[in-house]
């Protein structure tokens, strides 16, 4: 809690550093306090997020030992997962608008799902490996897309950096409250936790991009063009 608390302390004046939209007129104005709440939202989703993800990370080792997975199978898998990863990225550079903004992380979504399962039950180092790159990789996947979600919404751009707070602030509660789930429930109790932050940070994802579009605050949640996070929203 106090580390959590630190980095908040920290990340606060990044809200004060210089912001686009110094000198727009009154209209505008009005538009950007508006997608200000969005992107506030989105930096919550973004750390429910990252709990979940790191809740699972930090304990994967655990996991391949209670599965009775040998340390050199784990130390590969790893590797493997963290390849994964990376790819994730380059998948999500690759697809960028391709299929919406809803698309890839429904899809992201059912991957973790499964990777999960498949860590829960994993019985050889194959299943091990396979659900620790899958998981590593739909959640690399979600996390850019997110995070570029924040950067089309954001146009004061005052509070994109506060991403990698977010970030940081799931990455502290996240694995302190895995340690002590896993403590009472077992393993199924973390993925079962795990399982309900990626799904309410998926729901809560989309439902900003709909309520930015309805709304009508200038971004349009039908396109999250990730190549060029740059761009303005249209």
């Amino acid at each position: 809690v106090v580390v959590a608390a630190v980095l908040v302390a920290c990340a606060l004046p990044g809200i004060r550093l210089p912001s686009g939209p110094a000198l727009l007129s009154n209209n505008d104005r009005i538009h950007v306090d508006g997608d200000s709440k969005y992107v506030w939202m989105a930096l919550v989703v973004i750390a429910v997020y990252f709990a979940g993800a790191t809740s699972v990370w930090s304990f994967l080792e655990r996991i391949g030992n209670d599965a009775g997975i040998g340390q050199s199978s784990i130390g590969l898998a790893l590797s493997i997962a963290k390849v994964a990863g990376v790819a994730g990225a380059l998948t999500a550079h690759y697809v960028g608008d391709r299929y919406g903004s809803r698309a890839p992380h429904i899809f992201a979504l059912g991957l973790m799902l499964l990777s999960m399962f498949v860590l829960w039950s994993a019985t050889s180092p194959f299943h091990y490996a396979f659900g620790a790159g899958a998981f590593e990789y739909a959640w690399t996947i979600a996390a850019v897309f997110q995070i570029a979600h924040v950067a089309r919404m954001d146009r004061t751009k005052g509070l994109i950096v506060l991403t990698p707070a977010a970030l940081t602030l799931g990455g502290v509660i996240g694995p302190a409250l895995a340690g002590q789930i896993i403590t009472t429930q077992g393993f199924a109790g973390l993925f079962a936790m795990v399982s309900l932050t990626t799904i309410a940070a998926t729901v809560g994802i989309v439902y900003l991009n709909i309520r930015a579009s309805v709304d009508n605050l200038g971004y349009d949640n039908s396109v999250t063009n990730v190549g060029h996070l740059s761009d303005p929203p249209k």
